[in-house]
């Protein structure tokens, strides 16, 4: 299996967090340790919410269908994301423009039961 990034026309890795959380650290630990040999990758920091729009913030899309504008299945794209987000690309099939997926599991944080969490992983 060849494992070069070469074969891609652009390389994109996607930072999905509750705004409450965004500090920077997944950020930092791509930079600091993903292998991206030698390649530049586009960084996207996307917050999500946890609470239906009150009408005073700013016009809000669902991941999946940022995801679907965003990239293309022949670029490379790795997404790191908590398990709740990760459900809902995959109910809409876009996982399929992802690569390479992190998924972070905050099982005490999320409302979601390690059970669930493992299904999704089975199911990726």
């Amino acid at each position: 299996m060849d494992d070069s990034l070469e074969a891609y026309s652009r390389h994109v890795f996607i930072d999905v967090g509750l705004l409450e959380e965004n500090d920077g650290s997944e950020t930092d630990w791509f930079l600091k340790n993903y292998p991206t040999r030698n390649k530049n990758f586009e960084i996207y920091k996307i917050n999500t919410v946890t609470e239906e729009p009150s009408g005073k913030e700013k016009s809000q899309i669902r991941i999946f269908d940022w995801l679907r504008k965003s990239v293309k299945e022949e670029e490379y794209v790795v997404l790191k994301a908590e398990a709740e987000v990760v459900g809902e690309i995959m109910k809409s099939n876009s996982i399929r423009l992802v690569d390479e997926l992190f998924l972070e599991c905050k099982p005490k944080q999320s409302n979601k039961g390690i059970v669930e969490i493992e299904g999704l992983i089975g199911s990726v």
